[in-house]
């Protein structure tokens, strides 16, 4: 579709090679010039990964989802936004979970946006119907049921949206595992 900046694959290589620059980046598959001028200085990413979870196999378009709304929705943005992806695991009520976080130093999101998210509704800015987030929120509650949350926020002062995913670990299967 017209609005993927970046698919998961090139997501993914990003994870594994970590670019420290515009050079670097511009050598991930899928970046190209293009994307390079256009996305390059509008945006930097952090990336921060647990090596043992490269592996695993999460829904598909997940982080693309994440990442994509996060560079979208703030790409014009009157400075520079930083987006973070964190990927590790974590034990709550004895269980290990998978936990995925990606933040930015955006706008945030509006009180409607958060407000449609958290009861289900359609969002609509700008005469146009927007979907990922809401999307991603029914995948992981048809896939995951009560084994996965999701949960929009946003750092003070309107200084940026943050987006965290938490996944049963063992309800995601691993390269061992048949």
């Amino acid at each position: 579709p017209a609005y993927i900046v970046f698919a998961d694959v090139t997501l993914r290589e990003m994870c594994r090679l970590l670019p420290r620059d515009r050079e670097a980046l511009r050598e991930i598959t899928g970046v190209g010039q293009v994307k390079l001028e256009r996305y390059g200085d509008a945006f930097s990413c952090t990336i921060d990964v647990d090596e043992d979870l490269l592996d695993y196999f999460i829904p598909k378009l997940m982080l693309q989802t994440l990442v994509e709304n996060s560079i979208q929705h703030n790409a014009i943005y009157e400075r520079p936004v930083e987006v973070s992806l964190f990927l590790t695991k974590e034990v709550m009520d004895n269980e290990t979970w998978l936990y995925c976080c990606v933040s930015d130093t955006g706008k945030g999101f509006s009180d409607a946006v958060m407000d449609a998210i958290l009861h289900d509704r359609e969002i609509y800015r700008d005469g146009r119907r927007h979907i990922g987030l809401s999307n991603l929120k029914e995948r992981l509650k048809l896939i995951y049921g009560n084994d996965a949350t999701f949960q929009l926020s946003n750092m003070a002062d309107n200084y940026g949206a943050i987006v965290e995913v938490r996944i049963k670990l063992s309800r995601i299967k691993s390269p061992n595992e048949p």
